[in-house]
């Protein structure tokens, strides 16, 4: 028995690999050969947004693991050196047959396997021959014509003109929703809720101790370049920082809830979200996470918008 790795990934809506050929092979060592192949059976790679990597002829289950990890890696790093985005949507919603759906498909089929087309590495036995299903179903939210209608005469009858921060806000708003992924409509609306935040000034006592620890740095051994680099960073704290300036505005909401929690503290635990996800941080936030956040953080950033331009839709 033999065992294969496979790892599907979709490339960026503006490039393609150009490789007119069935498979596009990327080694062949000692019986295994590792491989790209469109995920649509008969389509050549060149053609293909959806690819998967698979990797045959492993001895044994932890070598396939093992070798999938790797190549994985190379993957990645191969294809960005050609600048080719690879999204493989690990942290996306998921989808597939229940186990008794499968066990009846392998009933039908002696001569197949099936499995789950889930995201990220998959090692499997290749036999007998291992198949890939996906099941799919994108919901379509139908809005009521007549109240959108209602709602944009009422804005123009109350004469309600969007300020710069709103437009940009809500240009963000709308790009949210053609995202790949939860993490990047995550960041997308956080971007929406970041153009609306005016961080002001710190209070007089505290821009005073601001200005004595820049006057204590003339004071210090350092290079010019030092110094002038500890200026900038420690005056720079005059100003109030995002994560503050946030919450004064997450109080404009009032007593509203989001997601169960008041809104500063709603906008807190986005903010520190969003910084754990942008910063590198290890304690990144799971995708159960920040699919949580997601749906009423769309309505922070609907609110906050109205609320700015003083527009209440009719019944709320």
């Amino acid at each position: 028995m033999t065992y294969m790795f496979r790892v599907r990934f979709k490339v960026g809506p503006t490039t393609r690999i150009d490789a007119k050929v069935d498979e596009l092979v990327l080694d062949k060592t000692g019986g295994v050969q590792v491989f790209l192949r469109s995920v649509t059976a008969g389509q050549l790679v060149s053609d293909a947004d959806e690819l998967a990597m698979r990797g045959e002829g492993y001895a044994t289950e932890a070598q396939a693991s093992a070798g999938g990890k790797r190549w994985v890696g190379a993957l990645v790093l191969g294809m960005i050196s050609e600048f080719v985005a690879t999204e493989f949507g690990e942290r996306g919603s998921t989808g597939g047959l229940s186990p008794a759906g499968l066990e009846l498909l392998r009933a039908a089929n002696p001569g197949v396997r099936a499995y789950n087309d889930i995201a990220g590495l998959q090692v499997v036995s290749e036999t007998p021959q291992p198949v890939f299903i996906r099941t799919q179903a994108t919901a379509i939210a139908g809005k009521s014509g007549d109240a959108i209608a209602a709602h944009v005469r009422d804005a123009f009858s109350q004469h309600a003109e969007p300020d710069e921060r709103s437009l940009l806000a809500s240009e963000m708003y709308a790009a949210s929703h053609f995202m790949p992924s939860e993490d990047s409509r995550f960041l997308m609306l956080m971007i929406a809720v970041e153009a609306l935040i005016e961080a002001g000034t710190r209070q007089t006592a505290q821009v005073k101790a601001i200005d004595a620890l820049v006057g204590r740095l003339a004071c210090l051994s350092l290079s010019d370049e030092e110094r002038e680099s500890l200026t900038q960073t420690v005056a720079g704290l005059k100003r109030e920082s995002i994560n503050s300036a946030g919450k004064r505005l997450a109080g404009t909401l009032g007593d509203r809830m989001y997601a169960g929690k008041s809104p500063k503290r709603f906008f807190r635990d986005c903010y520190d979200a969003r910084s754990n996800l942008v910063h590198g941080n290890l304690g990144r936030p799971t995708a159960e996470t920040i699919r949580g956040l997601v749906g009423p953080l769309e309505h922070f950033v609907r609110d906050l918008v109205l609320e700015r331009n003083g527009f209440h839709p009719r019944g709320e």
